[in-house]
């Protein structure tokens, strides 16, 4: 994954975190553009219309949640991620609640930030648009088998949320609880790569190697995922299967506990708890439904 010049506006009152994330995504291919504060960082939004905006959460007079709101007034599909600290839990978990893409956590690993970053940039350049008037669509029920391709992961995504997206104001929660929940199912589900491989490949500059490998062995390489769909103007409703081992879910992290926010493992499920309704595994743990009530249609 690499910048191609795509637009970052990153937000922090700390001088030394700017410099330190600005270079970082400059290395990356990415072109970052720093803001000191809340209110300046609106004014270069409405101005330069970034990809992505990475924001601390605490900062005077504006902070990250008040900019967040206000980005997402003007732009709903806006890609917002946070950054957090210990003592501010409970404000990210607001903005993750109101649409924050993601969240990383103070101080920044950056190998899984520059990773993280590149998911949200090669999810926004495969947006599309569609022509149909859903305003006709009264319910759609699809079913997707894929293999462990992650780079297809994105597209099925788009695939699976058009009609969502008129249905609903905050389709970007539905797309990345999506988004997570199928990566799960592919990199810790079929492929069985736990969260220290990913970590230890991340931090060596591996991790495409660890997929590859693991993807071309026994038994991995033949399992698949099999995503079933299902909306109606009241509800759209996700579940996805893998042909894992499980895992038991019974020890996930509480979303309604603001401390877990800062928990090691498990950053996925836990934002997709929160941005989803329900979230209900069954007793294997290899799959996962997932559900959000959606809003009257727009006129």
């Amino acid at each position: 994954m690499h910048g191609n010049g795509l637009k970052i506006l990153v937000v922090d009152d700390e001088s030394h975190v700017l410099s330190v994330i600005t270079s970082m995504l400059l290395h990356h291919g990415y072109h970052p553009i720093e803001a000191p504060d809340g209110t300046e960082a609106l004014e270069v939004f409405r101005h330069e219309n970034p990809a992505i905006v990475i924001t601390d959460i605490n900062m005077p007079d504006m902070d990250g949640l008040e900019l967040l709101t206000r980005i997402k007034e003007k732009s709903p599909e806006a890609c917002v991620a946070i950054m957090t600290g210990y003592g501010s839990e409970e404000l990210a978990i607001k903005a993750l609640r109101n649409g924050a893409s993601n969240y990383f956590k103070k101080p920044i690993e950056m190998s899984d930030f520059i990773y993280s970053i590149g998911v949200l940039a090669d999810f926004i350049r495969s947006r599309s648009h569609n022509e149909f008037d859903y305003k006709k669509l009264a319910h759609e029920i699809k079913t997707v088998v894929t293999g462990n391709d992650l780079n297809l992961i994105y597209s099925i995504v788009h695939e699976l949320t058009k009609a969502t997206a008129y249905f609903s104001s905050d389709v970007e929660s539905v797309q990345t609880g999506l988004l997570e929940m199928i990566t799960n199912a592919i990199e810790h589900g079929n492929l069985n790569i736990t969260y220290e491989e990913k970590q230890k490949a991340l931090q060596g500059g591996t991790l495409e190697e660890l997929y590859e490998h693991r993807a071309q062995a026994v038994p991995y390489k033949e399992r698949k995922v099999m995503i079933r769909y299902e909306l109606d103007p009241e509800k759209v409703v996700y579940t996805i299967c893998d042909q894992g081992e499980g895992f038991d879910w019974r020890g996930l992290p509480d979303p309604g506990d603001p401390k877990n926010l800062m928990a090691a493992s498990g950053r996925g499920i836990f934002m997709t708890r929160l941005y989803m309704d329900k979230v209900v595994y069954n007793d294997t743990g290899n799959e996962v439904t997932i559900v959000k009530y959606l809003q009257p249609p727009r006129v």
